[in-house]
């Protein structure tokens, strides 16, 4: 559980238990639809395979780098938890 302090006051927030549950699954699905659109692509390492197109359509034409967005995504909702 987060808790937050306003400044100049002493009153605490408590940050609500499902918020980091709902960033998580954001995440994961977000983790999720773009490893389907990038299959064709897909590798470990963040240099593009030989001769692979380059994927616009899906998540990737919303965000340019979806999957490093959902890791972030899951890493803020374990800080929060």
């Amino acid at each position: 559980m987060v808790l937050i302090l306003l400044p100049k006051t002493n009153k605490i927030i408590e940050l609500n238990p499902l918020i980091p549950q709902v960033i998580s699954g954001l995440g994961f699905l977000m983790l999720i639809i773009a490893t389907y659109y990038l299959r064709p692509s897909l590798r470990v390492s963040p240099i593009p395979k030989e001769k692979s197109p380059l994927i616009n359509n899906g998540i990737y034409g919303l965000i340019k780098h979806p999957m490093y967005l959902a890791v972030m995504l899951i890493a803020l909702s374990i800080i929060l938890n």
